[in-house]
């Protein structure tokens, strides 16, 4: 997997500001693993309740999606992988 560019950084931090801005009952953070049935996903963004983040907060890989999860589409993104 090649890295991210730097746009896709700058569209990772723009959406956790603007979510955190909107959402003040929780948290944005960035590249969050989840557990699937597919396998391990990591999504460019997502946005947990403060409740979520004490129960989970020492999970590694979490088994339960947070309530918001972003994916940036970039070029190099293939359909099947979304």
């Amino acid at each position: 997997m090649s890295p991210a560019t730097n746009w896709h950084s700058l569209l990772q931090g723009e959406i956790i500001s603007r979510l955190n801005e909107l959402l003040r009952s929780g948290r944005s953070s960035a590249e969050v693993s989840i557990q699937t049935t597919d396998g391990v996903r990591v999504v460019d963004v997502a946005w947990t309740e403060k409740t979520f983040i004490h129960q989970y907060r020492e999970q590694t890989l979490y088994q339960i999606a947070p309530a918001i999860c972003v994916e940036i589409i970039s070029p190099g993104s293939r359909k099947k992988e979304m």
